[in-house]
């Protein structure tokens, strides 16, 4: 039986919390507008429960639906082919496949996966597993504890999908966290054909001025390689656009050596592809911002669904 919308508890907030190995980086928003930001250096759900509270006691919330984003220091993944059963059996059957390449012990993992872009008639997939407990702990603080709403979990590469529209020209985003290496993923109507570190790239901003240009050299030859995979193996459309999410302070450098290398636009992310982005201080939070916009275009649309007038 459907609980009436007008028992439901309303939120009053949106948590969005990026999960690595050695800290949770939370941002809260309201009204598709960020209000604040902390890092908390913890992973565990009772080691951040306090800082959570703290935080929407602070800004006078009580009632946030949450978003978790996992970095790729939180769970494994593995490409295997997808087994030949309906849809709703593939995560059961992948269940069996992947326990030989997660090290994760079968009864504590949870498992998901997407669809991988193929060219030819073979279908593949990307699972990707989490300690079961671990999310379970984080779920039960969060609804029990501090009255919220889970609305979903991601990973960080599929948040960023948010970033770009259905009808956007074949994009290669480059993004790169404080301290990691700067990370590839090739987008193309919001799904994600490619995606890798690029070795060698780890802190571009701090590497001496005489080194960064043959290290731009060699992501440029990666991007490169990226783009013929795309269009000769993949059979797609050639690239158009080369979008950067890199730390300021080598952002210029990075576009204007590899506008020289590659025959595609190379640009900044701009401000306007999120509300209140700001490029020079978010580009370590991008994918909690992406995962916001994610919310803002699925509330916009379902209420522009209730607006539409029933037709017989």
């Amino acid at each position: 039986m459907d609980v009436p919308g007008w028992l439901k508890p309303t939120s009053d907030c949106q948590l969005f919390i990026g999960l690595s190995a050695s800290q949770a980086t939370v941002l809260l928003s309201a009204k598709g507008k960020s209000i604040d930001r902390i890092v908390i250096p913890e992973q565990t759900a009772s080691a951040c429960f306090e800082p959570l509270q703290q935080l929407l006691v602070q800004h006078k919330f009580k009632r946030p639906d949450v978003t978790l984003v996992l970095a790729d220091d939180c769970y494994q993944q593995a490409e295997l082919d997808k087994p030949a059963v309906p849809d709703e059996e593939v995560a059961a059957a992948l269940q069996w496949s992947v326990k030989e390449l997660i090290s994760i012990e079968p009864d504590n993992m949870q498992l998901d996966y997407y669809d991988m872009a193929t060219a030819g008639t073979r279908k593949q997939v990307m699972v990707i597993a989490a300690e079961r407990e671990w999310l379970k702990d984080w779920g039960h603080m969060l609804v029990s504890k501090l009255r919220g709403q889970l609305q979903q979990v991601l990973v960080e590469e599929l948040s960023l999908l948010n970033l770009f529209s259905e009808d956007e020209v074949p994009t290669v985003l480059l993004w790169q966290k404080p301290g990691r290496e700067v990370r590839l993923l090739l987008i193309h109507k919001q799904q994600l054909y490619l995606s890798r570190s690029l070795r060698g790239s780890a802190n571009l901003e701090n590497m001496a001025s005489e080194i960064l240009p043959s290290v731009i050299d060699s992501l440029s030859l990666e991007v490169q390689r990226a783009l013929d995979y795309f269009e000769s193996n993949l059979r797609q459309p050639p690239v158009k656009l080369v979008k950067l999410a890199v730390p300021e302070a080598c952002r210029q450098l990075v576009q204007q050596h590899m506008s020289a290398n590659l025959a595609v636009a190379v640009a900044p992310l701009d401000e306007e592809t999120l509300a209140d982005f700001n490029p020079t201080e978010d580009v370590a939070v991008l994918p909690l911002l992406a995962a916001r916009m994610g919310q803002m275009t699925t509330a916009q649309s379902e209420l522009e669904a209730t607006e539409v007038e029933p037709t017989l």
